[in-house]
C-alpha cells in the first residue's frame, strides 16, 4: 500500500478498503512476502456495543485488590464456557485511590468478580460506604466492599435489573 519515504513529522497514506492492486514484476519487492494481488477484507463491525463503568475506592493495602469481566455462556441452566473479556491487578494504584474503567460489551451473559487476596474485601474501618460499582449509564449493576475474598455477579447486556444473580 505504502512505502517509506522521507518525512518530518509524519506520512499519511489514505486507501481504500478493501485494497487490490495489480503489481507487474518490475515493480515487486524484492522480498517475496508480497503476491501480486492482494484483497483485504472489509471491517465493518457486526455486534452493538453496550458500555459499563467500573469504579473502585481502594482501600489501605491496594495491591490486594484485583477484578475480572468473563463473557459466560450456559448449556441447559448450566455453565458451559467463560471467556475472559478484562482482567485488573492492582500495581500502581495507592491507598484511597480511585480507579475507573470503561468496557465495550456485546449483548450475552457476563460475570464481574472482584478479588482481596488478603481475606478482608475492600473494608474500611472508618467508613461504612460502597467501595466499588459497576454502573450502566444511570442504572448501577452491583456495588459493594465488605466481602471476604471475592464478591461475583453474573449480568445480562443489554443491563436488565431483573438479571442480576449476585
Amino acid at each position: 500500500i505504502v512505502q517509506g519515504g522521507q518525512f518530518r513529522r509524519e506520512e499519511i497514506t489514505t486507501f481504500d478498503i478493501p485494497f487490490e492492486t495489480e503489481l507487474f514484476p518490475s515493480q515487486m519487492p524484492t522480498t517475496s512476502l508480497f503476491p501480486t494481488k492482494t484483497t483485504l477484507p472489509s471491517s465493518s463491525p457486526t455486534e452493538t456495543c453496550y458500555s459499563i463503568s467500573i469504579a473502585i475506592t481502594f482501600d489501605h493495602c491496594p495491591y490486594e485488590t484485583s477484578w475480572d469481566v468473563r463473557r459466560i455462556y450456559t448449556e441447559g441452566g448450566e455453565i458451559a464456557d467463560e471467556a475472559m473479556v478484562k482482567s485488573f491487578d492492582n500495581d500502581g494504584e495507592g491507598a484511597g485511590s480511585s480507579y475507573t474503567d470503561s468496557l465495550c460489551l456485546p449483548e450475552g451473559l457476563y460475570q464481574f468478580t472482584i478479588y482481596d487476596s488478603f481475606g478482608d474485601g475492600l473494608w474500611r474501618w472508618d467508613e461504612d460506604s460502597d467501595r466499588y460499582n459497576v454502573t450502566y449509564f444511570d442504572d448501577v449493576i452491583v456495588q459493594g466492599g465488605n466481602f471476604a475474598t471475592n464478591e461475583t455477579t453474573i449480568f445480562e447486556i443489554p443491563f436488565k435489573q431483573t438479571s442480576v444473580i449476585t
